[in-house]
């Protein structure tokens, strides 16, 4: 287990006042799509290397490796730049889901994850932040509803702008997994954002992508 307080390079969209409009793809991975799990690290108007200028921006999209569509995505918005407070929208064909009132826009690190659980037929984001070992911080929110069928197409993960949305933030670590995870997975990736650790034994079977993004560089197109 490797100390979440450690120093790790991560990738920024943006850097001063400026947004980022560049984005970077994903090798291709084959689903079901059941959680996509990432690091981010919202600036603030008084961050350093980087001051926060969007009131909406996306964070990531999943898109299909044949055509490009995109088939998901999780984007935020905030009332103004120095806003703490804002919302995390996520859209996909069974519909949207809006975690609000989250006061996660104060650059610091969070582990976001978009999780689909077909046997309780909901789609849920789950934000949760940790200081000295502790998970302090835990918000959800979720749409009950009938999930479509997931095929086991082919797909690319966009993080960045995308569509029309550019983008600011930072991020370290990306993973796509074919199951929604447990409690105790989500927990024990919180404590350590470098694990990708799993409770089942052959656990790492669902994991379609791993994407580490501590090259310590700046997007560009």
């Amino acid at each position: 287990r490797v100390a979440s307080e450690k120093s790790v390079p991560a990738l920024a969209f943006g850097s001063g006042s400026s947004v980022s409009t560049s984005k970077v793809t994903s090798k291709d991975f084959r689903g079901p799509i059941r959680t996509v799990e990432t690091r981010v690290r919202f600036p603030t108007d008084v961050s350093v290397d980087m001051t926060a200028s969007l009131f909406t921006g996306s964070i990531w999209s999943l898109n299909t490796a044949s055509d490009g569509s995109m088939k998901q995505r999780l984007f935020f918005t905030k009332t103004d730049v120095s806003s703490q407070t804002g919302s995390l929208i996520y859209t996909g064909s069974e519909g949207s889901v809006v975690l609000s009132g989250a006061p996660i826009f104060n650059n610091k690190w969070y582990n976001v994850a978009v999780l689909k659980d077909y046997l309780s037929s909901s789609v849920r984001i789950d934000v949760r932040e940790i200081e000295q070992d502790e998970v302090i911080f835990h918000q959800t929110s979720s749409l009950f509803t009938p999930l479509p069928s997931d095929s086991s197409s082919v797909y690319r993960l966009l993080l960045g702008s995308t569509g029309s949305l550019a983008s600011q933030q930072w991020m370290q670590e990306v993973r796509v997994w074919t199951e929604p995870l447990s409690e105790i997975e989500l927990n024990d990736h919180v404590l350590n954002f470098q694990s990708f650790g799993t409770e089942e034994i052959d656990g790492l079977t669902e994991l379609s992508l791993h994407w580490r993004l501590n090259e310590n560089v700046t997007s560009s197109a």
